[in-house]
């Protein structure tokens, strides 16, 4: 799929029908939207979840239920993943070279441990 085939997708998910199971050694899951499950297998995107699964283990993750992690191409291979909170405190933020990623950049939302698409709202979901 092209990169402007995969933007104009992602604009559909407007509402999660499902949740899948994500799941990491000891454990550890997040649940993750019908969107974030596309960008997972067309965007090769598996590093990334397992980047935010394991970070939830760790400080100031773990007292931060609400995140926008952004991924942003700066340069030919160069790009920017950083994370911030609901209060726009930056959580971590680091340049990753060399990274192939196909679309330009993405913003993955984790919610009390539900990661969706910023587009994507939950139906009777109430947070704690």
């Amino acid at each position: 799929m092209t990169p402007e085939a995969i933007k104009q997708k992602l604009k559909l998910f407007k509402v999660i029908e499902n949740l899948y199971g994500y799941f990491f050694p000891e454990d550890h899951h997040l649940s993750i939207s019908d969107g974030v499950y596309f960008v997972l297998e067309e965007c090769k995107a598996n590093w990334f979840l397992d980047l935010i699964l394991y970070m939830q283990l760790c400080p100031p993750f773990d007292t931060n239920p609400i995140q926008f992690w952004t991924l942003k191409k700066l340069g030919s291979s160069v790009w920017r993943l950083e994370c911030i909170n609901e209060d726009m405190d930056i959580l971590t933020s680091r340049t990753i070279p060399d990274l192939e990623f196909p679309i330009d950049d993405l913003t993955i939302i984790v919610d009390d441990l539900i990661v969706r698409l910023p587009s994507e709202y939950i139906p009777n979901y109430e947070q704690s």
